[in-house]
C-alpha cells in the first residue's frame, strides 16, 4: 500500500464514523478518531493551514505554549488511558479506573467532529457522512456554534434533535445521511467525498 499520512487518517476517521454510526464500540471509535486527530492537527499545523484546532488556539492567543499542550491533553485523557497499561517510566501501572468509568459514547461526538474539522481544509473534501455529521453536531451542541451560524436551516433538518434519547439522535442522523445520498447536486459536489466510509487495501 502506498500510504500517505492524511489517507492514514482519513481511513481512521471513516472506520471511526461508520463503527460510530453503527452504535458499535465507542472504545475502538474513540482511538481511531484520536489517531487521526493528532495527524491532521499536526499536518496542519506545519502547512500552515488553518484547522478547527488552530482556529481555538487564534480565538484564545492568550494561550502559553503550555496551555496549549493541555489543550491537547485534554483531546488524548481517554485515548492516553485506553492505550498506556503503565506510567512513562514503565516501573508502575497506570490508575485510570476514574477516567475510564466517566467515558461513554457521547465523548465521540466531540472528538469525531474535530478530527473531520481539521482534515477538511486539508483535504478539501468530505465524505457525506461527516457532512452530515457535523451539522449534526452543530444542532446537538448549540451553545458551542460561533454567532453569526445558521442554525435556522440545520434544526430544519434536525427538528427537535436535543429532546431525543441517544439512540434516536444517532437514528436521525442515520437517517438524514441516508436522504442526503439521494441528492445528486450534493453527492456530485467536489466538497463530496465519493469513496466509502471504509476504504480497501
Amino acid at each position: 500500500m502506498d500510504l500517505s499520512k492524511i489517507q492514514i487518517a482519513r481511513r481512521q476517521l471513516g472506520v471511526a464514523t461508520a463503527l460510530f454510526l453503527d452504535n458499535t464500540d465507542p472504545v475502538s471509535v474513540h482511538c481511531l478518531a484520536c489517531g487521526a486527530a493528532e495527524i491532521v492537527e499536526s499536518i496542519g499545523y506545519h502547512s500552515d493551514t488553518e484547522n478547527f484546532t488552530g482556529h481555538i488556539l487564534l480565538e484564545h492567543p492568550d494561550l502559553s505554549s503550555n496551555d496549549r499542550r493541555n489543550l491537547r491533553k485534554l483531546r488524548n485523557l481517554y485515548w492516553n488511558a485506553f492505550k498506556h497499561a503503565s506510567k512513562r517510566e514503565g516501573k508502575n501501572m497506570r490508575d485510570d479506573a476514574e477516567i475510564l468509568s466517566q467515558f461513554n459514547d457521547t465523548v465521540n461526538d466531540h472528538t469525531l467532529f474535530i478530527g473531520w474539522g481539521d482534515y477538511r481544509p486539508i483535504a478539501r473534501a468530505l465524505p457525506i457522512e461527516a457532512q452530515v455529521f457535523a451539522v449534526w453536531y452543530m444542532v446537538l451542541y448549540e451553545e458551542k456554534v460561533a454567532p453569526g451560524v445558521d442554525l435556522v436551516s440545520m434544526r430544519r433538518r434536525f427538528p427537535d434533535l436535543r429532546s431525543l434519547d441517544r439512540l434516536s439522535q444517532k437514528r436521525m442522523l442515520r437517517n438524514v445521511i441516508a436522504q442526503a445520498r439521494q441528492q445528486n447536486d450534493l453527492m456530485s459536489n467536489h466538497a463530496t467525498d465519493q469513496d466509502p466510509l471504509i476504504l480497501g487495501p
